[in-house]
């Protein structure tokens, strides 16, 4: 039986002894419900006049692992050889689509190849999942959705921040106008880079600072450095260090440059180090170009790594007006605005933000009064460099499409949907288990590589949404999107519940609708799925869009059984289950390995053992593109019968949830903030959901 979910928004349910996802109650789900997507023809793909022994000793086609095919030959000898090796190998059938090339959805020679590959495959009582796209992620329909339409492509709003303070006596922070280096850097993905200790940010509970390479602990003898160079010289009198909480450097030292040598700077000699913000003050100012912080232990928990979240370098009064400017980079496109906001207890205050002066050369370049204040600009502009599509996808570097738009999903559907209906027939069920999409997604996540601005996916109709929604007009809201304060939760949650509305209504609503009246169940799977931080950018609500999958699915890409994402398995399970359904997907693969120099051989035992660990977690049909190489027949075949029989087994079998679990997306869109790479800057708070939800998925 289901469990009582109409009291719970969002949340996750212990079954079994595993964790499901539960969220807000949708369909019920009912046999007439499956019947109207095909998901009960393929529920009893299963089932059959065998008993369920003689099914476990040869499991059928619809419980092995599929083939991912994206182009049939011309030729139909070649077309019964690949099937004939789908059969040799025991794999369950094939994922396909019409050819990705030479026109796509618009050449009939692609429909023949298409349509004899699906003839070759039936006759060989092999199943057929159907492809969505000509590459990913999903959307583009090869490019012919934006061919003639550049306002269908995907756009951002996008964002620079820094952070300046002028003391009453004139003082003024020149630490974000020096060049920062390091003797050492840990290379996780740019978390670590110098630059993060002096870009204005002083937040000690923020990941996002400098740390030292591990392999080069620090010591007295050969202390790790943190250096701030500047084109001219500075006089110096305060110098504030700001450390990481829970992780507070211990013993260091910090000298400035004479020109000829380095000398210690005030009492900045510093053993027995407990404080997260050290201020020394010079007795008189020191004339330097170079400043550098000497970290000679790190913390008690980490004493070979020395943190630095901030080092301010306060210039002393008398240094005409240069000594109180601040530049700010714009970001491009068009800009929205550019304004300072005086910081005040608890964030910034949007009342008394000061407009900056316009632009040269792509920066501002500010007079700043005394204070504490914070500079945002904001800009509109396509949505492009730095996200996946520019260094992924297929084909690469090309453009994508906006979610958010309707006028897009419309031509999508039109191009890529309606052609397989009109050459295949409207009964897709008929042929097909189900659709599979593949990462659609907002784009909205630099995670390769690190941008000079943070993004936002942007489309008009969130202003007009998020209007009707609350009664309050979005853009004199804006700021707090990036800016912490007094009011930002409540607009970042009205924003970000818009945002998962437009784009589970516009784009999984209206495919999921389509499929119904064709019989076919929508699947697929979603991009980043691991971490709930990356939901708030790229959906809004993940789990929201994955309510409207028929099949949902997660994609796994290597075969290390240690690293299995069985948890995520699970958060798309639950989706499944709460809308009735028994069917989940993954595309396992081993992507990492091959991708290695040299590439790394995946064994029988590490591809099952994968298998093993996502069927845990609730994932009952799996897809694969790898190449098996060194891989046998006879090894094949055995991957494919152990698949097959605990797919099986793990077919249609309900859980008995005892223990709910919530699923916390309301929560990480009040503590989100959008980042330069990744998720890096979305902030102390998000970090410390994201290691509460694993907390509480490992320990259940």
């Amino acid at each position: 039986m289901r469990p009582p979910l109409r009291a719970t928004r969002q949340a996750l349910a212990l079954l079994g002894g595993l964790i499901a996802c539960l969220a807000a109650p949708g369909a019920d789900g009912d046999a007439a419900d499956r019947e109207a997507t095909g998901l009960a023809a393929s529920e009893r793909a299963v089932a059959s006049t065998a008993s369920f022994a003689d099914q476990f000793r040869n499991p059928p086609a619809s419980c092995r692992i599929l083939r991912i095919n994206h182009g049939w030959s011309t030729e139909e000898a070649a077309r019964e050889a690949f099937v004939a090796s789908v059969l040799e190998g025991g794999f369950g059938g094939v994922v396909t689509n019409a050819n990705f090339g030479y026109g796509y959805v618009n050449n009939p020679g692609n429909w023949d190849a298409l349509r004899g590959g699906i003839a070759a495959t039936r006759q060989a009582g092999l199943d057929l999942w159907l492809y969505d796209e000509a590459g990913y992620p999903s959307g583009r329909a090869g490019g012919l959705v934006l061919e003639g339409h550049p306002e269908r492509e995907a756009r951002a709003l996008l964002a620079t921040t820094t952070r300046a303070e002028v003391g009453p006596d004139g003082a003024f922070n020149v630490g974000p106008l020096a060049r920062a280096t390091a003797s050492s850097t840990d290379a996780t993905s740019g978390v670590y880079a110098p630059q993060n200790a002096n870009d204005g940010r002083a937040d000690t509970r923020d990941w996002r600072h400098w740390s030292n390479d591990q392999a080069q602990p620090p010591s007295p003898e050969r202390p790790q450095w943190l250096m701030l160079e500047w084109d001219h010289p500075w006089s110096v009198q305060r110098v504030v260090l700001w450390t990481m909480e829970g992780y507070e450097a211990e013993d260091y030292a910090i000298e400035s440059w004479d020109g000829e040598k380095w000398r210690a700077f005030a009492d900045a000699d510093v053993h027995g180090n407990a404080a997260t913000r050290r201020e020394h003050i010079a007795p008189a100012p020191v004339r330097t170009t170079k400043l550098r912080f000497l970290g000679r232990q790190g913390s008690r928990v980490q004493p070979g790594i020395v943190r630095v979240v901030e080092l301010e370098v306060h210039a002393a009064p008398g240094e005409g007006d240069e000594a109180a400017q601040c530049v700010l980079r714009l970001p491009p496109g068009k800009l929205l605005f550019a304004r300072a906001f005086p910081e005040a207890d608890g964030g910034v205050a949007l009342d008394g933000a000061r407009e900056l002066p316009p632009g040269e050369d792509g920066r501002v370049t500010w007079t700043v009064p005394p204070g504490r204040w914070q500079l945002l600009a904001v800009s509109e502009d396509r949505l492009f460099d730095g996200s996946q599509v520019d260094f992924s996808g297929v084909p690469e570097h090309a453009p994508y499409v906006s979610l958010l738009d309707p006028e897009a999903v419309s031509a999508f559907v039109e191009i890529t949907h309606d052609a397989y209906a009109r050459e295949l027939g409207s009964d897709l069920g008929s042929l097909f288990v189900s659709t599979f999409t593949d990462e659609p997604s907002l784009i909205a996540d630099y995670y390769a590589r690190p941008m000079p601005w943070s993004p936002i996916a942007w489309h008009p109709i969130l202003a007009s949404r998020f209007a009707e929604r609350t009664g309050r007009q979005l853009m004199p809201e804006l700021p707090w999107l990036w800016l912490d304060g007094p009011g930002a939760a409540r607009t970042r949650y009205d924003f970000w519940r818009t945002v998962a509305d437009q784009l589970r209504e516009n784009y999984f609503g209206r495919i999921h609708a389509w499929c119904r009246e064709h019989h076919i169940p929508s699947g697929g799977h979603l991009l980043l799925e691991e971490d709930i931080r990356h939901h708030v950018p790229l959906y809004g609500d993940f789990f929201a869009c994955q309510r409207e999958l028929d099949v949902p699915g997660i994609d796994v890409l290597h075969c290390d059984p240690a690293r299995a994402p069985w948890d995520t398995a699970r958060l798309v399970s639950s989706a499944g289950e709460l809308e009735g359904h028994t069917l989940v997907m993954s595309e396992t693969s081993d992507f990492e390995e091959m991708g290695a120099n040299p590439p790394r051989p995946v064994s029988v035992a590490q591809f099952r053992g994968t298998i093993n660990r996502l069927l845990l977690g609730g994932a009952n049909r799996f897809n694969t593109y790898s190449q098996f190489r060194g891989w046998t027949a006879a090894d094949l075949r055995a991957l494919n019968e152990w698949t097959g029989r605990a797919s099986l087994a793990l077919t249609g079998g309900v859980r008995n949830a005892s223990i709910a679990v919530l699923y916390p997306v309301e929560t990480a869109w009040t503590r989100f903030r959008p980042s330069r790479h990744g998720v890096n800057e979305a902030g102390p708070m998000a970090e410390r959901l994201v290691r509460s939800i694993g907390q509480v998925n490992d320990l259940l």
